[in-house]
């Protein structure tokens, strides 16, 4: 393992937003084919029934949907930066614990995220409603079920098709860091990663008026692979990371990124 020139830094984060803007396309896609779904079965039901539908029907679905897309994003990345470190001299039962961490990486990033998309859904519908009817009361307006229905799915849908771009960036960033945040602890718990050899992990921001000042103060930040990034007031292991707490307002849309190398 070495210090990275900014060249070879360059060229990592450019082979790693190739991957990003693939697969960000693909998650895009298949979110938005779920919204749409979501929003003609709003409708259908409502006109039909009355009755709006809890969006927590659909949960499974984003599950499945996330799970396919980490799964991809993490094939393609896993390994690159292990043969950077250590090289092609891999040892004796790396790659099956490290396949193991991966796999439960996914399953817990899958569900945990379906969650909150299911969440931010939920509430996203119910205001949707809610300004409706507000609207109509306002003005005096009696609505049918099918002008209602019309209302409601018609505005979710608009709402959703930016929502499906916005959890394209934010998951795929933490399927690629995820999975690197994985195999360095893989490394460490092998021995790989000697912590006397003064080996860091650094935080890379893009730095541009669209980057958060949290994320553009860490750009260059180093610490021990073991250890949290200090993100403002918010500890996180790497960009997209909420396991230590970091609110959606720090993960949303990201591009940061981090790589590994040795203290000089």
């Amino acid at each position: 393992m070495a210090v990275l020139s900014e060249s070879e830094k360059e060229i990592l984060l450019a082979k790693e937003l190739a991957i990003k803007l693939k697969a960000e396309s693909i998650l895009s896609a298949r979110m938005s084919r779920l919204f749409r779904k979501i929003s003609r079965d709003v409708s259908d039901i409502f006109v039909a029934l009355g009755e709006w539908i809890d969006v927590g029907a659909y949960q499974d679905d984003i599950v499945d949907i996330l799970n396919r897309s980490y799964t991809n994003v993490s094939g393609k990345v896993s390994g690159d930066e292990v043969v950077r470190l250590v090289g092609d001299d891999i040892p004796f039962g790396f790659r099956e614990l490290s396949q193991l961490g991966l796999i439960d990486f996914i399953e817990r990033s899958s569900q945990d995220r379906a969650a909150k998309i299911t969440n931010t859904t939920r509430s996203v519908l119910r205001n949707i409603i809610n300004g409706v009817f507000l609207g109509a009361a306002l003005l005096g307006v009696s609505l049918t079920n099918r002008q209602a229905a019309k209302m409601v799915s018609g505005e979710l849908l608009n709402k959703n098709t930016t929502r499906a771009e916005t959890i394209s960036v934010t998951e795929i960033l933490n399927a690629v860091e995820g999975t690197k945040e994985v195999e360095r602890s893989v490394l460490q718990s092998f021995g790989l990663i000697p912590v006397e050899n003064g080996p860091f992990k650094e935080w890379s921001a893009i730095l541009d008026a669209k980057t958060r000042p949290d994320h553009f103060l860490a750009d260059g930040q180093q610490v021990v692979p073991s250890d949290p990034f200090q993100i403002g007031e918010w500890l996180m292991m790497y960009p997209g990371d909420t396991s230590l707490g970091a609110p959606l307002s720090q993960i949303i849309n990201c591009r940061c990124s981090t790589f590994m190398g040795i203290a000089g």
